[in-house]
């Protein structure tokens, strides 16, 4: 089953994300509207320090209006590798580096609308050396143990799908 383009137009176009309007032709003929936002690829974070605790960061996200547990994660700036945005991201969010970066696994976030693809790393033998950001201001630094994390998901503490996928990848590896 696919989709044959026939129109597309944007809507909006921003720093991060476009909006885009696309009219598309169905394998039965007939026609359908997609509204797709192009997003810019990102990273996620399984920071995980020496007593076996992922770090995680509590920060409030305006389009739920709520605070929310979450993974350290980012944007890839334009021409970044996401090995780059890992130890960025890790130092604005965690205030930490790591010795240890490797590549988990990745996935899209939002395939039904959105183009984004996460890149999921696993950091380890975190040292203290932050980097300071305007955007990470308010969040909250937190550690939970490895051994209690999936509770967190269970019990509905972490909700958002990015730190769900990724600490369930993290911990099927594990």
């Amino acid at each position: 089953m696919t989709e044959q383009r026939i129109s597309s137009e944007y809507v909006y176009k921003g720093r991060i994300l476009n909006l885009r309007k696309d009219t598309v032709k169905l394998d039965n003929g007939q026609t359908a509207t997609r509204e797709i936002i192009e997003h810019v690829d990102s990273v996620g974070i399984i920071a995980v320090d020496g007593q076996e605790n992922i770090l995680l960061v509590n920060q409030y996200r305006t389009p739920v209006n709520s605070l929310l547990l979450e993974i350290p994660a980012g944007c890839l700036e334009p021409g970044e590798k996401p090995e780059s945005t890992v130890v960025r991201e890790l130092r604005e969010e965690t205030g930490h580096t790591a010795g240890i970066v490797k590549k988990l696994g990745g996935f899209y976030l939002a395939p039904g609308y959105s183009n984004e693809y996460m890149h999921v790393y696993v950091a380890k033998e975190l040292s203290y050396a932050p980097l300071v950001s305007e955007d990470t201001e308010g969040i909250e630094l937190i550690r939970e143990p490895v051994a209690t994390i999936q509770e967190l998901i269970l019990g509905g503490n972490i909700i958002d799908c990015k730190s769900v996928a990724a600490i369930l990848m993290f911990l099927s590896t594990e």
